[in-house]
């Protein structure tokens, strides 16, 4: 039986601010299934939305260091409009995701 081996990039991410910490998290896999974990610790004060787009903003140019060009990118339903900044990409798809699909978990939360 042939193994079919998807041709994207899937990239997740999530951000959390507090009154004493913002933070955002980024898990890219490859079209092989290799998978990337990163944390960041964000030096300003922000809302939640705004760590949250500081997460697409940091997971997409981690992609675009790793020369991908198609992707997946699983964002909350209020993230799902195509930024302009992501015309590097060949084919970028944005999918919303459910809180259990998020492989981040809370680890932001505590960032």
């Amino acid at each position: 039986m042939a193994r079919m081996e998807k041709n994207y990039w899937t990239m997740y991410f999530d951000g959390s601010s507090t009154e004493s910490r913002s933070g955002a998290g980024v898990v890219i896999e490859s079209p092989q299934g290799q998978r990337w974990q990163f944390a960041f610790q964000l030096d300003f004060r922000c809302t939640n939305n705004q760590a949250e787009y500081e997460a697409l903003i940091i997971g997409l140019e981690i992609l675009q260091g790793m020369k991908a060009t198609r992707v997946l990118v699983y964002a909350p339903p209020h993230e799902l409009k195509r930024p302009r900044f992501v015309r590097h990409f060949g084919f970028l798809k944005t999918k919303e995701k459910l809180r259990r699909q998020n492989p981040l978990g809370l680890a932001t939360a505590v960032l």
